[in-house]
């Protein structure tokens, strides 16, 4: 039997959703501060908010967050996608462990279907990301994307090119985390294999 939604229906769905954020590509960059730790939600268990999981639905990570100055539950989706375990890759290479992430702060772009742009920023109180420890695998894969890049598209390089462009371009050749990349620049200069002059670079 169908079921004619009154003013007070559409104000219950409307305050139910907009409590749940699933980030988009349209969203661009969003300044996500965690007011919890990273959750993951059985089925036939109470989320944050203390929503029932439906039985038949799959588990599900979410944290609550503060974006744009609003209170969220920001849905990270199955808790073995390759989202949750990007985020947990860059928790670990900033030294946060599950209890440190309530009062951090991170900038979150989707910038593709399964794919996003995690940075971490710092703690609500000011204090600054420790250095980002970079294994040797992935450094190994950033010089062979620059090789790749000066092999196949010389012509971007010959000139210098922005640091932003040349760290996105990167993560687009090599599927590298723009902070790792951001996070070598220095080390590959004292190499010799790339020089910065102010906002842009020249690779050697």
């Amino acid at each position: 039997m169908v079921k004619k939604l009154t003013q007070s229906d559409w104000d219950k769905l409307q305050r139910q959703s907009s409590i749940y954020i699933v980030q988009s590509v349209e969203d661009g960059k969003l300044r996500v501060k965690f007011d919890s730790e990273l959750v993951v939600v059985e089925p036939g268990d109470e989320d944050l908010i203390g929503r029932m999981r439906p039985d038949d639905r799959a588990p599900i990570a979410e944290a609550r967050v503060i974006i744009d100055g609003e209170s969220k539950i920001y849905i990270f989706g199955n808790p073995s996608w390759s989202f949750t375990r990007s985020f947990i890759e860059v928790c670990k290479k900033n030294g946060l462990k599950p209890e440190d992430i309530p009062g951090s702060v991170f900038d979150i772009t989707k910038t593709g279907d399964w794919e996003y742009e995690i940075k971490y920023v710092g703690k609500e109180d000011g204090s600054s990301p420790a250095s980002i420890k970079i294994d040797d695998r992935t450094k190994s894969d950033i010089l062979d994307t620059i090789t790749e890049i000066k092999k196949n598209s010389p012509d971007i390089l010959k000139d210098g090119i922005g640091k932003n462009a040349f760290i996105k371009m990167i993560y687009i050749r090599g599927k590298i985390n723009t902070s790792d990349t951001e996070a070598l620049l220095p080390e590959l200069e004292k190499e010799g294999i790339l020089e910065i002059k102010g906002d842009k670079i020249f690779v050697i």
